[in-house]
């Protein structure tokens, strides 16, 4: 009999919380105000509102700030020392999204940014997951388990083989992940059909 022990060459993590805090009015009012005068950007939305860039410390309204401040800053400061980066990371731009029924976006990363993330506000049943994917360097080259994977019709859920993983979005859910990781959400198929998926995304750099 022997121990075979587990050295993990490479690591790729996603950092999660959950904010014990049902009233995002604030936030809500804010992005309503930015939508009310801005048509936003384009970038990887398919349908629904993306807000231009506000770059801290500008804030555009104090309830975001209170929360980067007693929120967000000290958890990109845990993963920055985890990572051994300099644990001041202080530039940090953020975006408001609005994804109404049928929207998504579409798989993207985040460039030049150490750390990127998500705070969902508003969360309606069944409105997308936030779905991550391995490289398509290491996709290309694992092709040969998922085929034998599929060959023997097998369900494998570990994520030392799997090509994606996925996260249901709730109210209050932060998620902290690499800035080249690439993502993309699922269609807000909610069944009312004015409900909208609100969350605000950001990237230090």
């Amino acid at each position: 009999m022997f121990t075979l022990t587990e050295n993990l060459l490479f690591v790729t993590s996603c950092f999660i919380t959950y904010i014990n805090t049902t009233d995002h009015k604030g936030i809500v009012d804010a992005i309503e105000k930015i939508q009310s005068t801005d048509v936003g950007n384009q970038r990887s939305n398919e349908g629904g509102f993306q807000s231009k860039v506000i770059h801290s410390p500008n804030f555009d309204n104090s309830a975001t700030a209170d929360l980067f401040n007693n929120v967000i800053y000290p958890a990109a400061g845990m993963v920055a020392e985890s990572w051994s980066l300099p644990s001041k990371m202080d530039k940090v731009g953020y975006w408001y999204n609005v994804n109404y029924k049928y929207s998504s976006n579409r798989e993207h990363t985040h460039p030049n940014s150490f750390l990127s993330g998500v705070y969902y506000v508003k969360v309606p049943q069944n409105s997308g997951n936030i779905i991550f994917l391995r490289a398509n360097s290491e996709h290309d080259k694992m092709e040969f388990i998922h085929n034998k994977i599929s060959e023997e019709d097998l369900q494998i859920d570990n994520n030392r083989i799997n090509t994606e993983h996925w996260y249901t979005p709730v109210e209050g859910m932060l998620i902290l992940f690499p800035g080249h990781l690439s993502h993309y959400v699922r269609q807000n198929l909610t069944s009312e059909i004015d409900d909208r998926r609100i969350s605000l995304s950001f990237n230090f750099y």
